[in-house]
């Protein structure tokens, strides 16, 4: 589905790791991340 919006795997595994790497970084700070994807009218 993300390959429709350009997104590859590679690219969606690399976001991937940076969010989880980011969520981990501190002790107890817990972070939810959003991510919408809308095609333009």
């Amino acid at each position: 589905m993300l390959g429709a919006f350009g997104i590859t795997a590679e690219r969606l595994a690399t976001l991937t790791k940076a969010c989880l790497r980011d969520i981990t970084s501190e002790e107890g700070l817990y972070q939810k991340y959003t991510v919408t994807v809308a095609r333009k009218p």
